[in-house]
């Protein structure tokens, strides 16, 4: 299956405006398979938030943009994996 690279865009409005700040743009990047672009941004926004709910902070996360970026299958190269290392 094709492999991925999504980075999400995101501000965290909540704590700005608890700060009086404007809005900063942060960015999280997520490497998945998937059979297509779309498919792969839905998978990484999953991710997200599931790395959202598990954080310890008590603000909205609320994604601004999304890119997506093929990653090209090189011969012989193993992804890493906690389990393989």
């Amino acid at each position: 299956m094709p492999r991925y690279y999504v980075t999400l865009f995101y501000v965290e409005p909540t704590y700005a405006a608890r700060c009086g700040v404007p809005p900063r743009e942060y960015r999280g990047g997520f490497d998945v398979e998937a059979p297509d672009p779309v498919s792969a941004m839905k998978r990484a926004r999953e991710l997200f938030r599931e790395v959202e709910r598990r954080s310890s902070v008590g603000w909205a996360r609320e994604i601004v943009r999304c890119e997506c970026e093929a990653i090209a299958a090189r011969a012989g190269w193993i992804p890493f994996s906690p389990t393989s290392a």
